[in-house]
């Protein structure tokens, strides 16, 4: 069956099955599902999604309702888009869209709408280096070639500008100027102020003083700086006369966002994430065999409600304050190779081919690709049997890894 029909049913009925274009305030997708905030939730038909070919899983992550897809999702978005162009630019979020009651579900799903669409962009940097390593290794590449210096730097601008595309990002989640978004990333990493906080130079605006942070390779920086701007663009598109607003609301949201991100939001944001980063770090130093098998073992459900992706934050943080992760990376490794290897397993056991063609198919992608949806949602958690296998595997695995030095400085294949 093609890809094409497999998912066509999805294509031409999901929109429907949500309460139509007009319910829906903001649509996208992320790695591996469909993403929709919804006006109304009493319209959503969640047992006919359910049941539609292509779809692995539909659940609700906060306020936001996800409809898993798998590999496939980018495809099947572009295609409902194709056939809905009003949802395309994702659609508005409305007024009272933050206004909802905060919670902990809330926060994940902020980070992941700011962080998740930045992902590829790392796992592209850590194949790079990847092959830089073998290249060399294998004597294939040489360490002082203008291809591997051209190479490195390709790779290394993922992190240096992580700052611009979460601006971008984070303005997208807020449903603020994407453009201005970009603008406060890029900021915080202009080569004239990096010089400056090199040098030592003591920086002011309207005689304010700047504090001199180093904000490259940093996101809470830039996500809590964006949401901020959303406010103030809000304000300003409010009540600034429609002759003047296209140029004025950009320049009054800088003249305002430029002192208060440079002198207060950011600096808070990155001692915020150095302290947060200090702490897992205190946390892994001294009792790291109790936290490394807790997150290993249980990271299939830590995916399944999405907040995984806030632990990427934490990542990041760690890489640009420490150098190296002795954590995340290989929590998510191990819950990836134990997914996918049971997945492998049903595979081996089944009779039936198009099940083993599926199992195969998310073990791969699982163990190699890193992506585990597909396999939780197809496979491990609706047999059990597999999912209990995976759980203690990476139990077992993550107390191995807590008692002994595990280090990531770098990631790609595996």
């Amino acid at each position: 069956m093609s890809k094409e029909n497999k998912y066509q049913q999805v294509i031409d009925n999901v929109v429907d099955l949500v309460g139509g274009e007009e319910n829906i305030s903001f649509f996208t997708h992320c790695v591996t599902r469909l993403r929709l905030n919804l006006k109304d939730k009493s319209l959503v038909q969640e047992d006919a999604i359910a049941k539609l070919p292509g779809v692995l899983q539909q659940q609700y992550s906060g306020e936001q309702y996800q409809i898993v897809i798998g590999n496939a999702v980018a495809e099947v978005y572009s295609a409902i888009t194709k056939n809905h162009p009003s949802l395309n630019a994702g659609g508005e979020v409305p007024e009272n869209e933050g206004k909802k009651s905060f919670s902990i579900n809330t926060l994940f799903e902020i980070v992941s709408g700011c962080v998740s669409p930045v992902l590829p962009v790392i796992l592209a940097s850590g194949m790079l280096k990847l092959i830089m390593i073998l290249g060399t290794m294998f004597g294939i590449m040489n360490a002082e070639s203008s291809t591997y210096f051209v190479l490195n730097f390709v790779a290394d601008s993922a992190f240096y500008f992580i700052p611009v595309m979460i601006g971008g990002f984070a303005a997208r989640k807020f449903n603020a100027s994407m453009g201005l978004g970009m603008m406060i990333g890029a900021m915080l990493i202009h080569p004239n102020f990096v010089s400056a906080v090199a040098e030592g130079t003591k920086l002011t605006i309207f005689g304010l003083p700047i504090y001199p942070g180093s904000y490259s390779s940093t996101i809470i920086p830039a996500i809590l700086a964006v949401w901020i701007m959303s406010y103030v663009e809000k304000f300003f598109r409010r009540y600034v006369p429609d002759m003047v607003k296209a140029f004025m609301v950009p320049l009054l949201t800088m003249l305002v966002m430029a002192p208060l991100t440079l002198c207060l939001i950011a600096p808070l944001g990155n001692m915020a994430g150095g302290y947060f980063a200090k702490a897992l770090l205190f946390l892994i130093n001294n009792v790291k065999f109790i936290g490394m098998p807790i997150v290993t073992g249980f990271m299939p459900f830590i995916v399944m409600t999405g907040m995984h992706m806030a632990l990427n934050a934490t990542f990041f943080e760690l890489m640009s304050t420490i150098g190296h992760d002795p954590f995340i990376i290989a929590a998510f490794i191990l819950a990836n190779v134990f997914q996918g290897v049971a997945c492998l397993g049903v595979a081996l056991k089944t009779k039936k081919a198009d099940r083993k063609s599926e199992a195969v198919s998310c073990g791969v992608t699982a163990i190699f690709g890193g992506v585990t949806e597909p396999g939780i949602f197809g496979i491990t958690l609706k047999y059990k049997t597999p999912m209990y296998a995976a759980v203690l595997g990476g139990i077992a695995a993550g107390l191995a890894a807590g008692f002994m030095p595990t280090i990531c400085y770098n990631f790609g294949l595996f």
